[in-house]
């Protein structure tokens, strides 16, 4: 007896849907799978990420020789050390004051200066020193100008931005060493010193 057509093309369409069928099972079996292993890896891939991207040398190409305003630094500084000057008969007291911040989100340092006398050169300079696997850096203002420093605000005279300027920073998770030399241009006289000193996070 021969067998029909129709039989034939019934028992091939049987035979693909039964492989539809089970590539349906596959799927819904290996679809939750896959959501799972997907959850599980995006946490140790943000991990591994954060890890790589603290290391020092990414720290250092990130942060070194960069404004602490500009890369949001400043929004978390604390202050590692205050320095003071005080000139008699000026209108500020203190009338120039250096201070050393840190950042501890970004771990970098830079020096702060806020200066009322107008006419006068800052010149300071922060330091990371070498060691071991971590290269220098030195940064500096030389031509740090002060002019018209100072500003009324609600009738009363206070530093300004003219007289508000910043290092660069560098990255510093430990210390740093830093100096400031402020000078009257005219005569190179030298009106406010601090020696090159080392300065570390409290």
């Amino acid at each position: 007896m021969k067998s029909s057509r129709s039989g034939e093309r019934k028992t091939e369409n049987e035979k693909q849907s039964g492989r539809s069928n089970i590539w349906v099972v596959v799927a819904a079996v290996a679809g939750p799978a896959v959501a799972i292993v997907a959850l599980l890896f995006t946490p140790v891939s943000n991990m591994l990420s954060a890890w790589w991207e603290s290391l020092p040398p990414q720290m250092v190409a990130k942060y070194d020789g960069k404004s602490p305003v500009t890369t949001k630094c400043v929004e978390d500084n604390e202050e590692w050390k205050t320095f003071r000057y005080s000139q008699p008969g000026a209108v500020m007291d203190p009338s120039t004051l250096m201070r050393v911040n840190g950042s501890e989100s970004c771990q970098a340092a830079w020096v702060y200066v806020a200066n009322s006398l107008d006419g006068t050169r800052v010149e300071k300079t922060i330091e990371r020193m070498e060691e071991n696997w971590l290269a220098g850096a030195r940064y500096s203002t030389p031509d740090d100008l002060t002019i018209d420093p100072l500003v009324n605000v609600d009738g009363k005279e206070t530093i300004g931005p003219n007289g508000q300027s910043y290092t660069d920073q560098v990255y510093a998770p430990g210390c740093v060493w830093v100096s400031l030399k402020l000078t009257d241009p005219p005569t190179g006289d030298v009106i406010w010193e601090i020696p090159r000193q080392e300065v570390c996070k409290p």
